[in-house]
């Protein structure tokens, strides 16, 4: 796949009217958002004609069962080169004015929506209810960012852009054209008087504003009254923006038997799909490089299933973010359903009558409700809880509860071995650590002869092997609850691998000492 992927977005004003130059217009990209296509049901073809070598997506506002007087309005199309089908999926829509597609870039997913709202026309709709149909649809899919390419028909001072731009402030989005090209660009270019407006934008999520190399206006392409918007995507920085900060959420809670439990049950069934069929070799000797590329594949596959697994479980976990107890059971769905229709009255202008904001009012008590009687019962919420946790044996859990909910003090130690005071338990911890890690106290000496003399009669045609107690042994002496090292794995992840995976380490290590070889990753070389 490309390094970038260059994104257009164009208002053709009638595709007829330029079908003939638009290929020569946009063949140098790789996908475009096109809006007001001006097209029914029954012209597709028209599109693909014009467009050969890509693929092409298309949505039209109008009622082909009607009699239409007057030149077509709206439509929409998204439009992508045949080399990139393979990482593009269409998304249904339910909204004449919005259509869109995914992106599968790595394991990630980039969401991007082509809007436009017509303007001076019986088919257009409130600006407010648009931009509330896209934050639902946001909410709605599964996507990890998401690209907004648009025609909004608003002028950058009017009160519409400025609802507009709060409401992207707090679903924490950025107009980003606004925010990198010149204050007096323009995307319009009135036919008839020549007056210039800003009337196109592009909104994306502020986590992946670093994954854009440009975004600019192409002036030299005047096909229509409007600009495109040309925004070019660094694909290799938005997987590592989007795997950075996936793995800094992966914090799984290892004290829940159940989290360890699924965590097992999917690394089991993942590694046998993805590294059922790496073989390893173990012949002492043999210096291949195909082997050590063998080693390096297998390696980072194991980690890439380690926090694959990580996340899955870590987003499951994270699903709800209310530390309310009942609040899966009672809340969950009314406030869900409720917040849906927020969103919409919000989008309707909030206005204090008409059924839209009774609606609203009415979800609103339903979830009210709800969480009062979950506050009402949260004892037995409480006592519930901890009763699942017993039955399922994951006493870990079990304990963790009846500890929060005893509310007991704990008392650190005042004495250690009988000394008490604080310098006495200094000097106690002194003379430990002493006995222990000192080189030069007489037990430290004896370890070291008998390590020297053990070197001294190595055989060097004995072959190393390691078996599954070694591993076992190494793994469940890894301490807990530390740090994560470069590939944002913790000592849990290997501590809890099911017993399949454990057997290919050992395979995987023994293949490592046949061939006197690491792979880079394991030693810290990224």
């Amino acid at each position: 796949m490309n390094r970038k992927i260059d994104t257009i977005s164009l208002n053709l004003h009638g595709l007829k009217r330029v079908k003939g130059i638009l290929y020569d217009s946009i063949e140098n990209n790789d996908l475009i958002c096109l809006q007001e296509t001006c097209l029914r049901d029954f012209e597709d073809n028209i599109l693909h004609d014009s467009l050969p070598g890509f693929e092409i997506m298309s949505k039209t506002s109008l009622d082909n069962t009607q009699m239409n007087r007057g030149r077509p309005f709206g439509g929409l199309a998204i439009v992508w080169k045949t080399t990139m089908s393979k990482i593009v999926n269409s998304v249904a829509l339910p909204y004449d004015n919005m259509m869109a597609i995914t992106l599968t870039i790595g394991a990630k997913k980039l969401y991007i929506v082509n809007v436009y709202v017509p303007f001076n026309c019986n088919a257009n709709e409130d600006i407010r209810l648009t931009v509330a149909n896209l934050l639902s649809v946001r909410e709605l899919n599964d996507c990890d960012e998401i690209i907004i390419m648009e025609d909004f028909n608003m002028h950058v001072e009017s009160e519409n852009f400025m609802f507009l731009k709060s409401l992207c402030k707090d679903a924490n989005l950025c107009m980003y054209d606004h925010e990198q090209l010149d204050k007096n660009c323009y995307t319009y270019i009135s036919e008839i008087n020549g007056a210039v407006r800003w009337l196109d934008y592009c909104i994306v999520s502020n986590n992946i504003e670093s994954c854009f190399l440009s975004c600019n206006v192409l002036t030299d392409v005047l096909i229509s009254d409007h600009l495109p918007m040309k925004l070019s995507i660094q694909v290799s920085q938005f997987v590592d923006e989007n795997s950075n900060k996936e793995r800094r959420n992966c914090n799984l809670n290892w004290g829940n038997q159940k989290c360890i439990y699924d965590y097992q049950n999917h690394m089991e069934r993942l590694y046998n799909e993805k590294m059922g069929n790496l073989a390893l070799c173990k012949i002492y000797g043999c210096h291949g490089n195909d082997h050590n590329k063998c080693i390096d594949k297998w390696y980072e596959c194991l980690v890439e299933c380690m926090q694959i697994c990580s996340e899955v479980q870590a987003n499951s976990n994270n699903q709800n973010s209310m530390n309310k107890p009942g609040w899966n059971i009672y809340v969950s769905q009314k406030y869900k359903r409720y917040r849906e229709e927020f969103y919409k009255w919000v989008g309707h202008g909030k206005n204090k009558t008409g059924p839209q904001y009774e609606r609203m009012v009415e979800l609103r008590k339903v979830f009210k409700s709800a969480l009062r009687t979950c506050k009402l019962k949260e004892k037995e919420n409480e006592a519930n809880a901890m009763a699942t946790d017993y039955l399922c044996h994951d006493f870990v859990s079990f304990l963790s509860k009846l500890k929060k909910h005893d509310k007991k003090v704990e008392h650190f130690a005042d004495s250690i071995d009988r000394c008490t005071g604080k310098i006495n338990v200094c000097d106690q911890w002194k003379s430990i650590y002493e006995k222990h890690f000192s080189l030069n106290n007489s037990i430290a000496e004896e370890k070291k002869d008998e390590l020297f003399e053990c070197f001294d009669n190595y055989d060097i045609d004995y072959k190393w092997f390691f078996c599954e107690d070694d591993i076992g042994r190494v793994i469940n002496a890894l301490g807990l609850r530390k740090a994560a090292g470069p590939d944002n794995l913790r000592a849990e992840n290997f501590r809890y691998l099911p017993d399949n995976v454990q057997v290919g380490l050992v395979s995987f290590f023994n293949s490592c000492l046949a061939h006197c070889y690491l792979p880079n990753k394991l030693r810290g070389k990224y």
